[in-house]
């Protein structure tokens, strides 16, 4: 068994295409038909689908929706943006996206980073599993 990681888009397909029998692909399935992650998994490969839990990019699905609940920038990383984890809009977006990755294939999700404001001061959860 391999543990294979690929969050970028342009290496996705292709770490997949590596993996054999009993590998585990921990990738990120944006843009990605579900027929390549299920070629993957008829293949034996068990896949782990990232979820940024706590920011959202401007060039992702349903950033439309949710844009609105932008409360910081993500230092670093541009376009992309801390929210409030707590508003009901956002929880249903990370349950749809949640069951999204699922439909596809995944048989879990690779969570990454929440922040939270405490006094007006923010601080990273890191919720990795």
């Amino acid at each position: 068994m391999a543990l294979r990681y690929s969050f970028e888009t342009s290496n996705v397909r292709q770490t997949l295409n590596r993996s054999k029998k009993s590998d585990l692909a921990v990738i990120d399935s944006e843009g990605l038909p579900k027929s390549v992650i299920q070629a993957a998994v008829s293949r034996g490969v068990f896949i782990y689908d990232y979820l940024n839990v706590g920011a959202l990019e401007k060039g992702r699905s349903g950033y439309k929706s949710v844009g609105n609940l932008r409360i910081a920038k993500y230092e670093g990383w541009d376009g992309e943006y801390w929210v409030d984890v707590t508003h009901p809009a956002w929880k249903n977006f990370i349950l749809a996206q949640t069951r999204e990755k699922k439909d596809k294939g995944a048989i879990g999700i690779f969570m990454v980073f929440i922040m939270i404001q405490v006094n007006g001061q923010f601080n990273m959860i890191v919720v990795a599993r």
